[in-house]
C-alpha cells in the first residue's frame, strides 16, 4: 500500500508510477526520512513481524500485548490483519488500548465466530470511539466492559512533540491543508479559506490522490520542501489555518490550539459528513458545533481552548490510568494474585 512505485498491473497503475517519476526525488526522500524516524525513535524489537506472528516467540519472550490504535479492527480496510486481534494462545496476557472499527464491522463478515472467541480471550478492551464500543458490547452480548479513550497522540501535549518536531517555518503565513481523502470538498474548503485569508495553501504528499489536489488547486496549492513525520508537526505548528479531512489532522489541530476546518464529503458552505472517528473525538470535547458550521463560521469564530485544553487534558488522565489498571490487573491475573 505504501510502496514508492506499484507493479504495473493496469493504465492507471501505470499513470501512477509515471507521476511518481516526476517527483521522485520528493518522494524517495519522504520514505528515507519516516525510515528515519522509525530507527531514531521508536523502540523496536529485534524481531519485527507483520502479518505470520510465531507463537512460540510470543510465548517465549512476552508476558502480555497490548493491540492498537488507528484502525486496526476496521475490517473494511485494505491492511486489516487478525493478528491484531492477537490470535495467540492464553499464555500471555491481552489487552486492546484504542483500536478503531470506524465503519467497519465484525458482525458483517463470515468470520464473525471466530473473532468474537479472539475478543472474548483479551483481558481488557477499549476502543476509540463510542461507535466501536456499541459495535463490540453487541457482539459480545455484554460480556466485556468496554471503554471509549482517547487516541494515543491525545495522551501527549504540544510541549512534548517539540522533541521530534522540524523547525517551524514563520517566513510567511500559511494555511496547512491536511487530506487523506483528497476530495473535491476539501480542496475547495481550502481554497475558500486562502481566498478569505489570502494566504498561500501548503500540503503534504499522502498518496496517489495529491496529484488530483495540486490539480484541481489550479496553482494556489503547494508541495511542501520536505515530507516527513517532523515536517506534518512543524507545518501544523506554524500554520495560520488548518482544513483537514483526517482524524489526526483533527487530533493535532486541537493539540496546538489551531482555528481549522474539519471536512468530509460536505460541499462548501454545507454541512458536512464526518466518520464517526472525528465526529467522536469534537464530540468528547464540545465541539461537535464545528461539523455543521460553515467555513465563513469556522474562520470568523474562535475556539475557547482555555476550556478545549481542560476537557483534551482530562480525557486523556482518564485514558492512561485504564491502560495502567489494565496493565496492573493483567499481569496479577497472571502471577496467580487473586486482588
Amino acid at each position: 500500500m505504501y510502496a514508492l512505485y506499484e507493479p504495473v498491473k493496469s493504465p492507471r497503475s501505470l499513470a501512477k508510477n509515471m507521476r511518481g517519476r516526476l517527483l521522485h526525488g520528493l518522494l524517495s526522500r519522504r520514505v528515507a526520512l519516516f525510515q528515519e524516524f522509525i530507527t531514531e525513535n521508536l523502540p523496536l524489537s529485534a524481531q519485527v513481524r507483520e502479518e505470520t506472528v510465531s507463537n512460540q516467540l510470543i510465548c517465549d519472550q512476552y508476558r502480555l500485548v497490548v493491540c492498537g490504535s488507528d484502525q486496526i479492527w476496521n475490517v473494511n480496510a485494505g491492511d486489516f490483519s487478525e493478528v491484531y486481534l492477537l490470535p495467540f494462545p492464553n499464555c500471555v496476557g491481552k489487552i486492546a488500548y484504542g483500536p478503531s472499527m470506524n465503519n467497519g464491522d465484525f458482525a458483517n463478515i463470515p468470520e464473525l465466530d471466530y473473532y468474537r472467541e479472539l475478543l472474548l480471550n483479551f483481558d481488557a478492551i477499549s476502543v476509540r470511539e463510542a461507535s466501536g464500543r456499541d459495535k463490540l458490547l453487541s457482539l459480545l452480548s455484554g460480556a466485556r466492559d468496554i471503554r471509549v479513550v482517547a487516541d494515543p497522540t491525545l495522551l501527549l501535549d504540544r510541549e512534548q512533540y517539540s522533541r521530534v518536531c522540524s523547525p517551524v517555518c514563520n517566513a510567511r503565513p500559511y494555511i496547512f491543508l491536511y487530506t487523506v481523502k483528497n476530495s473535491d470538498a476539501v480542496v475547495e474548503a481550502a481554497l475558500e479559506v486562502a481566498g478569505a485569508l489570502r494566504l498561500p495553501v501548503v500540503t503534504l504528499f499522502t498518496g496517489n490522490g495529491t496529484y488530483r489536489t495540486l490539480m484541481k488547486g489550479r496553482g494556489a496549492i503547494r508541495l511542501a520542501p520536505s515530507q516527513g513525520p517532523g515536517d506534518f508537526l512543524g507545518l501544523m505548528a506554524g500554520a495560520e489555518f488548518v482544513v483537514t479531512d483526517s482524524f489526526h489532522g483533527t487530533a493535532f489541530s486541537l493539540l496546538y490550539g489551531k482555528r481549522f476546518a474539519p471536512v468530509d464529503g460536505a460541499q462548501v458552505g454545507r454541512p458536512a459528513r464526518h466518520d464517526t472517528r472525528v465526529g467522536g473525538l469534537l464530540e468528547i470535547l464540545g465541539l461537535e458545533d464545528l461539523l455543521s458550521s460553515s467555513i465563513a463560521t469556522l474562520i470568523r469564530v474562535p475556539i475557547d481552548y482555555e476550556i478545549v485544553d481542560e476537557r483534551r487534558r482530562k480525557y486523556a488522565r482518564e485514558s492512561r490510568a485504564f491502560l495502567e489498571e489494565a496493565l496492573s490487573a493483567t499481569l496479577a491475573r497472571l502471577d496467580g494474585d487473586p486482588a
